[in-house]
């Protein structure tokens, strides 16, 4: 079973993922960039806004289903599996 480093290590190499705040305004300015050739700047700006709630929005779910897993296995409603990637901490 793969590490959550190890799967952090294959995003990286494929360039799927933004770490740092210089490579996402770096992508960033390339969408508006495409986007401004046949849009204004402004929607432009505002269609990635609406991606980034989306993706807060997602991340928020995510986060709130892991929080109820991790409680369903703490309180024995639910089996630990024999092997797992990982149980994120429940505070």
């Amino acid at each position: 079973m793969e590490s959550p480093q190890s799967l952090l290590d294959v995003a990286k190499a494929a360039d799927l993922a933004r770490l740092d705040q210089a490579s996402w305004q770096t992508k960033r300015d390339k969408m508006v960039k495409t986007c401004k050739q046949c849009h204004s700047v402004n929607f432009a700006k505002e269609q990635l806004q609406h991606g980034d709630e989306m993706i807060r929005n997602a991340d928020h779910l995510m986060a709130q289903a892991i929080r109820e897993v991790a409680a369903l296995y703490k309180d024995g409603v639910l089996p630990t599996p024999a092997t797992i990637l990982c149980i994120p901490c429940v505070h």
